[in-house]
């Protein structure tokens, strides 16, 4: 499921974060505020409310949040791990219900409240109510679009295998002291996962799965597979024996049970695999209408955006590549250069703290964003059930009280061989290290902070990628812009490289989901454009093919950027402030920015891009 935060770190398109999915799953936010929040009327402890629908109030902002709370409630059955990402407790023991009909009977759902939300007259509502609306029907448009367009349950097995791994992963990323309250619950979703993916093999019986999806399908089983009888284990250490029996029976299926999916999945459905991955023109267009608002765009005008944004990005990554080479030795390797100056491996996690006070201090002495409380999150060792080099676990938008905060750096084992502690030193370098804390602690961190802090609970959950992964992505290159890591050409270098692969993302999806391109045409962007060696740039290339939304991250960074240039130009007569921008851009959750860009800027006509 792609969502915003926590959020595991995909190392400036060195590390391929693999399984994304787009599959009617909102995006990421936060807030709180007067009678339109909707959040204080649903129980979060117990899960939501169950309650016979009444008689729906006739004042137009009371009818709104009506609909609002029985979507809800409904949507947050239909997938529990959903409701448990988003903080909503009451469903930790089940999985998503993925049979046919009961999608059917989503579908019915959906069709029945559209028409009720659209029917609300906009000029009875009140500001705070017509954004909602908004956001609503987006929200509704777009599960629809996936449901009885894209038919995912259908076609695309990469979703029972993330299904399996994320409803448990998400169990455990919370305080390790209250791991014994949800062994049970753990234990009950490793018992559905055998029943999970027998309804998978029932939903994937036509030929409409792309080759490519099923072989990274396979790839992914395995890996959760192994994650779940080697990694999950060490994760949960119990004195309990009773517990502890329990919960070795439980896993010990979900992991033969995803051995035998892979199975089937490489000896049956690899063979009729026949379906196209690309959506086509129309369908990626209609994807972006209805996830983000963006309307009135063409494919060629989003692939000159991208291209645009990466001319300047290399640029930017050439500039700074001479002036790393400048200051050091005749013939230097530039690789070498930078990985060269990392920590040690004791000093990685204050290394790495000291990052994070640098950000919190730069913000603040620049009057860039009014700071969350606490500013910054908590950098501790990353516990066994986690991976990467860094991860945050940041409160959910639906928490009623918020969880602490927790920015995990992988440590070094000291048992590694000294050639493995050599590689995760030189990966995880200075340089990469502050622009990756910038993405996290600047970036997810604060967004989700000032997301639990959003006027309703609509804004809270909007969760729309061009925001979630927009504003972190802004982040970066506006930090080094206003002057933070003073100048340090290697910092600027791999904040360059980190846009440049994104950029690249966004041009190669286009150019493989609406323009016809090949698998080579977008290996190339990568290879030629972005500086990948062949080997990522094929993985990058496959993950625009299977995850076309992964182009959001930039396109979001574009409108951002753009909104705020035209808002400065909208207050010349009296400039504001930067940071004023920024807490005026995060006081709304996570909306797509096409709706903010409507906040803004209201009656504004101009592009978005």
């Amino acid at each position: 499921m792609r969502k915003g935060y926590p959020t595991r770190l995909d190392v400036l398109g060195l590390v391929v974060a693999a399984g994304a999915l787009f599959f009617g799953l909102p995006g990421c936010s936060e807030r709180a505020s007067s009678k339109a929040q909707a959040g204080s009327k649903i129980d979060l402890g117990s899960g939501l409310s169950h309650h016979a629908a009444p008689e729906l109030p006739r004042d137009p902002n009371a009818r709104l949040e009506a609909l609002e709370r029985e979507d809800l409630d409904a949507e947050l059955q239909e997938s529990p791990t959903l409701a448990t990402w988003l903080g909503a407790r009451g469903h930790d023991d089940q999985l998503d219900d993925v049979r046919i009909e009961a999608q059917g009977r989503r579908v019915a759902r959906l069709r029945a409240l559209l028409p009720e939300i659209v029917a609300l007259d906009d000029q009875a509502l009140d500001a705070t109510h017509r954004i909602d609306k908004r956001l609503f029907t987006l929200r509704c448009q777009d599960a629809l679009f996936d449901l009885t367009t894209l038919h995912p349950l259908e076609s695309n097995p990469l979703i029972y295998v993330d299904l399996a791994s994320s409803g448990i992963e998400e169990l455990l990323d919370e305080e390790p002291t209250s791991l014994p309250d949800r062994l049970r619950s753990i234990d009950a979703r490793l018992w559905k996962i055998r029943p999970l993916l027998d309804e998978a093999r029932r939903n994937l019986r036509s030929a409409g799965a792309a080759e490519l999806k099923v072989r990274k399908a396979i790839e992914l089983a395995q890996s959760a597979k192994s994650y779940f009888a080697e990694t999950l284990p060490k994760a949960v250490q119990l004195a309990d024996p009773k517990l502890m029996e329990d919960f070795h029976a439980a896993d010990a299926d979900a992991s033969h049970a995803l051995d035998d999916f892979s199975g089937w999945l490489q000896k049956d459905l690899l063979p009729r695999a026949k379906g196209d991955f690309a959506l086509g023109r129309d369908r990626l267009l209609e994807k972006l209408r209805v996830a983000e608002g963006l309307d009135g765009v063409t494919p060629e005008e989003l692939v000159a955006a991208g291209e645009r944004e990466l001319k300047a990005a290399r640029a930017r990554y050439d500039a700074a590549s001479k002036l790393v080479l400048a200051s050091a030795k005749p013939g230097a390797d530039l690789t070498k250069v930078i990985e060269d100056d990392h920590f040690k491996a004791d000093e990685l996690q204050l290394g790495a703290q000291a990052a994070a006070e640098a950000i919190v201090a730069f913000l603040r002495d620049q009057h860039l964003v009014t700071l969350p409380a606490p500013p910054r999150p908590r950098v501790v060792d990353m516990p066994p059930s986690l991976w990467g080099f860094a991860q945050l676990a940041a409160p959910r938008p639906l928490e009623p009280k918020a969880r602490e905060a927790f920015l995990y750096i992988d440590p070094v084992d000291k048992g590694w061989p000294e050639r493995r502690k050599q590689e995760q030193l030189r990966t995880f370098n200075r340089a990469t290290m502050r622009v990756t804390l910038l993405h996290q602690v600047a970036g997810h961190y604060l967004e989700a902070m000032r997301d639990r802090a959003a006027p309703t609970t609509m804004e809270k959950i909007a969760l729309a990628p061009s925001f979630v992964e927009g504003w972190p992505d802004y982040v970066e290159k506006m930090m080094v812009e206003q002057g933070f890591g003073d100048s340090d050409p290697k910092l600027e270098l791999i904040e360059a490289r980190s846009q440049m692969v994104r950029d690249a993302r966004l041009v190669a999806v286009v150019r493989l989901h609406a323009l016809s391109a090949k698998l080579d045409d977008a290996t190339k962007v990568f290879t030629d454009e972005a500086e990948l060696d062949d080997y990522q740039a094929r993985r990058e290339a496959e993950r625009c093919a299977i995850d076309p939304m992964v182009m959001l991250d930039a396109l979001g960074r574009i409108e951002i950027e753009k909104l705020r240039d035209d808002w400065q130009a909208a207050h010349e007569a009296s400039p504001p402030s930067l940071g004023a921008f920024h807490d005026a851009l995060l006081a709304h959750g996570t909306p797509p920015v096409t709706i903010l860009r409507k906040i803004l800027l209201p009656g504004d006509s101009g592009s978005p891009l």
